[in-house]
């Protein structure tokens, strides 16, 4: 990059050949997770739109109470040594790979004999919670596999395997289910399609099976990088299910009903978010081992995923006081009214946690990742209790609103080294169109008296304005974003 770039110059036309087709392998695989989501999200709102009604409330309530159990389970076993080998520059090592695979085979062995254990006291329900929680040591196979891929940005397997889990679930679990099976049929189909995905990875991938080993000494260099990756983790857990709980306790269960309506809504953006990151991290590193600067990476990285981001919070916002009473009715208001405080949020945090938290953990910086997110949290919070008895739900957007406000200033206090001028625009000029144009949107809705045409006018006229303002704001960004979605919407049709 030369010292003094010609305004308007587009940086991709200086990147060198080798970081441009990293470059195009992680645009490639983030359009190809992307579609995986939106298959495997429609799968399961499938799936769910037939167990639910046969299972009931209190059925389907022990399906939730598994799944649950498994996420956490999950959470806890991992270690953050997966995150862990795919960020640093040398790949696993054999003896690495079989400490890993036995560390989490005991991890989540413990978690399943726990859960057989209630079975005598809880009965025939617990027996779907055990099944549930044995699919966990039957997942633990095919870590490596997916780590070597990852790490080598190739998600075609990936892809592979979860489709096909997915496609086994729902035609086991709703077979059973018919069948007379109940809860307990839902169980055998989670343990069934473990073993399903796991088979695809482990015989179809590269590395092949790993022998599990219990000398953990291998792993120590990593336990000081999971143990802050997964503490930063559990803060945003704490952040989320904290509010919904403080939500549930000082305003009661229609706005917590609310409140969980607005997060469901939020959906595409928590999807893009998660495609984002598992993509983002892997293909970071890989850029920095080529040589590309951290500053490069922030500069274009961050104008890239704020660009990304804004298009889904515009669209929401804009049509969300007229998607809401015609999709749910009319006694959804509160909904109506929270969910431009959270997608404002999440426009402020969604691009700097994909890019900057990627980078910091790349570089082996977990512990400012999650320093940077303490003060965050402890906003939201606060500010949310302080605000429920006034304002209901909306007092809890607001203080995730300005909880993610303070998250976007921390990044910038703990990594101002990493923040260069081009990098902070590239930050805020989506974000400025995003306010003006989200405001615009969800005016033009909410003066409409038919709520079908308020949505077509909100999105209308948001997007029109959103990116009429970033050709006027960072037209070089909207011109790249545009090159690299061409390029990812024709592997993700492929």
């Amino acid at each position: 990059m030369t010292e003094r770039e010609p305004q308007g110059a587009d940086p991709q036309d200086e990147t060198p050949a080798a970081t441009t087709e990293l470059t195009d392998k992680a645009v490639k695989g983030m359009a190809a997770m992307g579609m995986r989501a939106v298959v495997i999200r429609v799968l399961g709102l499938a799936g769910n739109l037939v167990i639910a009604p046969l299972l009931g409330p209190s059925g389907y309530g022990i399906v939730a109470i598994g799944m649950i159990f498994m996420t956490v389970s999950r959470f806890v076993s991992d270690g953050g040594l997966n995150a862990a080998f795919l960020g640093r520059e040398t790949p696993p090592s054999k003896r690495e790979m079989q400490a890993m695979v036995g560390f989490q085979m005991a991890a989540t062995g413990l978690v399943a004999v726990i859960a057989w254990a209630f079975v005598p006291i809880w009965g025939s329900n617990a027996i779907a919670i055990a099944l549930m929680a044995s699919s966990l040591p039957l997942s633990v196979p095919r870590v490596p596999t997916s780590v070597v891929l990852e790490r080598d940005l190739q998600y075609r397997l990936i892809i592979r395997a979860d489709i096909s889990e997915a496609l086994v679930y729902n035609a086991l679990a709703i077979g059973l289910v018919i069948a007379g099976f109940g809860v307990l049929g839902v169980g055998i189909a989670t343990a069934l399609k473990a073993l399903v995905g796991t088979s695809i990875l482990v015989f179809g991938g590269p590395i092949g099976l790993i022998r599990p080993s219990l000398k953990l000494g291998p792993l120590k260099e990593q336990v000081r990088f999971g143990v802050f990756f997964q503490l930063s983790w559990v803060l945003t857990l704490v952040r989320d299910e904290g509010l919904g709980i403080l939500i549930g306790v000082i305003s009661g269960t229609a706005a917590l009903g609310a409140w969980s309506l607005a997060r469901r809504l939020l959906i595409v953006l928590t999807t893009v978010f998660e495609t984002a990151w598992r993509v983002a991290l892997p293909g970071l590193a890989r850029l920095m081992e080529a040589g590309e600067s951290t500053k490069r990476i922030m500069e274009q990285g961050l104008a890239f995923a704020a660009l990304g981001t804004g298009v889904p919070v515009v669209g929401l916002i804009a049509t969300v006081p007229a998607l809401v009473p015609a999709l749910f009715g009319d006694e959804w208001s509160g909904t109506v009214t929270v969910v431009p405080w959270m997608a404002g949020g999440m426009m402020l945090g969604v691009p700097v946690g994909t890019v900057l938290v990627s980078l910091l953990w790349v570089k082996n910086d977990a512990d400012r990742v999650l320093y940077m997110g303490i003060p965050s949290v402890i906003l939201s919070l606060g500010l949310g209790a302080a605000l429920l008895p006034s304002m209901g739900v909306e007092g809890a957007g607001i203080g995730y609103f300005a909880g993610q406000a303070t998250f976007f200033v921390s990044c910038y206090i703990w990594s101002r080294d990493l923040f260069t001028p081009r990098a902070v625009w590239g930050g805020l000029a989506p974000t400025i169109a995003a306010a003006i144009a989200s405001f615009c949107g969800y005016e033009a809705a909410l003066r409409m008296t038919n709520d079908w045409v308020g949505i077509g006018a909100g999105l209308a006229v948001g997007l029109g304005l959103y990116f009429a303002l970033m050709v006027v704001l960072d037209f070089p960004s909207l011109r790249r974003l545009g090159r690299l979605a061409g390029r990812g919407v024709g592997v993700a049709t492929a």
